[in-house]
């Protein structure tokens, strides 16, 4: 039991220290999973801020040059200069930036008057374009961002245009200074950022209005988006992020939105949800496949190891009780299943120490069958084994102690030891025995008595320390003779001559004792002890 206490103790440690490995794998990938996601926030947040800064930066070093070139257009006699001198003058601040168009000046009624990029005004009118109706409309706008439009001049390029209200001393309108930003501005920074597959960026009016957006997708320039949740969200604060639901491409993103301080436009950043977790999911699921193999291993092996345990604690067990049960096999006699010779001389050597020790008697029965030979010899071999069988029988059952021992001692000879036992109790005993095997009347035609009958020889004597127990059989034995040899079925007894060495036959006859004791050596004490075939 103990052993398997232990492995069922080990093999529940295990599969707990695997449940915990587990617990521990799925917090690990958890967090990173909360570790990847805070990285996207800040990237998008970062992107969105540098994005804010390039084009707050580009666009507010154009509305300065065009308030130089409104103050210039002012200056008095700037007017009677020539044509390429007041252009120079006007917009000697113009940017020259790739993806900046030409500045110009409009009159009150939406003709070019001025341009940067020409010397010959090309009276071109535009006064249709919401950058000059917004500010003739409008006392004071500050700077205005149209919406985008193609170009009427050059290859006609998708281009917003930046405006500033001019006016008379009396605040009358007097025509506008402006400048052109081709679209591709926003392209260049846009595409230069890494979004991941379903990634985007775009910029927008604060009406709505789409302005840029990178991948282009299909919403075309200057598409209306008046319930997008930039715009609902940009109400509430100038920047921050949401989680947007799917739209047409089922993708969940993350965006991140500024609203461009001192501009009407919004900038936002999304970042597919999908795109962020990629390369999360690799790492989760090989962080996942090893501690599942790690755990399930590992819990296995704790059940194996259990069961493993069980089946060599069963093995070990039929080995002990097939040990047990070959020591008995080695112990017992095979024809009356009682105490074989090497049974006995354990057992007596056991009880001898252990008399010593306590200081009490032992008595030993030897008991043998009368005429057996002859038996054997008429009635056959296996008459002769029922025989012996029912003898060891009757010995067995009148023995009353678990201390009392019974064994065959050899061919139709058989002992009875009996520890801790008195004369009378021995003698008891050993004329139950003698008169139940008598009265069984096992017809024997060759003895005087007609049945199968047994002498018994009763020895005693109190252990002294030096003493060998082969002295206890000698005297046993000697008694056994003398009962043989004073007609059999008779029992004899005798005290050891260490001890008290006192005899006193018993007349089975008369049933009772012959004589009292006797002190001293009784004459049939000099007699030798019989061999075997002498009985």
């Amino acid at each position: 039991r103990a052993p398997l206490k232990v492995a069922t103790w080990l093999s529940g440690t295990g599969i707990v220290v695997g449940l915990a490995i587990l617990v521990f794998g799925v917090n690990t990938v958890i967090a990173s999973r909360s570790d990847t996601w805070r990285r996207a926030e800040q990237a998008t947040t970062n992107l969105a801020l540098a994005l804010e800064q390039d084009i707050t930066h580009s666009l507010s070093n154009f509305n300065l040059a065009l308030i130089a070139a409104q103050d210039a257009f002012r200056l008095p006699g700037a007017s009677v200069l020539s044509p390429s001198l007041r252009q120079a003058v006007v917009f000697s601040r113009a940017t020259a930036q790739a993806d900046f168009g030409s500045m110009f000046m409009l009159d009150r009624d939406g003709r070019v008057t001025l341009d940067s990029n020409s010397t010959v005004p090309m009276g071109l009118d535009v006064s249709d374009r919401d950058y000059f109706t917004v500010q003739r409309d409008n006392n004071y706008t500050g700077l205005y961002i149209s919406r985008p439009f193609h170009s009427r001049v050059g290859e006609g390029e998708p281009s917003i245009a930046l405006s500033r209200r001019m006016q008379t001393a009396d605040g009358e309108f007097d025509g506008i200074v402006g400048g052109v930003v081709r679209l591709s501005f926003f392209k260049h920074l846009f595409e230069k950022l890494d979004l991941g597959p379903h990634g985007s960026v775009k910029i927008m009016r604060t009406d709505g209005a789409v302005i840029s957006r990178f991948p282009p997708g299909n919403v075309a320039i200057d598409a209306e988006m008046p319930g997008s949740l930039v715009l609902k969200a940009s109400a509430f604060a100038p920047s921050g992020q949401f989680l947007a639901p799917p739209t047409s491409d089922r993708q969940e993103r993350l965006v991140s939105y500024r609203v461009i301080e001192g501009l009407p436009l919004i900038l936002n950043v999304a970042l597919a949800t999908e795109d962020i977790f990629s390369g999360w999911w690799y790492q989760a699921i090989m962080i996942g496949v090893l501690i599942i193999t790690l755990c399930t291993a590992n819990i296995l092996l704790s059940l194996l190891f259990r069961h493993e345990m069980k089946l060599r604690l069963r093995a070990e067990a039929l080995l002990t009780d097939s040990a047990d049960k070959l020591a008995v096999l080695a112990l017992t006699d095979g024809l009356t299943q009682i105490g074989n010779r090497r049974a006995f001389d354990a057992e007596l050597g056991k009880v001898w120490r252990a008399a010593i020790r306590a200081e009490q008697p032992v008595a030993l029965l030897m008991i043998d069958a009368d005429h057996f030979k002859t038996y054997n010899d008429t009635q056959g071999h296996q008459a002769g084994d029922e025989v012996l069988s029912h003898i060891a029988a009757c010995i067995k059952q009148r023995l009353r102690r678990p201390t009392d021992f019974a064994a065959r001692y050899g061919g139709e000879e058989f002992v009875a030891l009996l520890p801790n036992t008195e004369a009378e109790g021995a003698l008891e005993i050993a004329e139950t025995i003698r008169t139940t095997i008598a009265r069984a009347q096992i017809a024997h035609p060759a003895s005087p008595h007609a049945c199968v009958t047994v002498s018994v020889g009763v020895a005693i004597a109190l252990p002294q320390h030096g003493q060998s127990e082969a002295l206890l059989i000698q005297d046993a034995d000697a008694a056994l003779y003398r009962a043989k040899q004073t007609g059999r079925n008779r029992i004899d007894f005798q005290k050891a001559p260490f001890a008290l060495n006192q005899s006193r036959p018993f007349d089975i006859d008369q049933g009772a004792w012959l004589g009292p004791l006797i002190e001293g050596d009784a004459a049939p004490n000099a007699v030798r002890p019989p061999q075997i075939g002498e009985r």
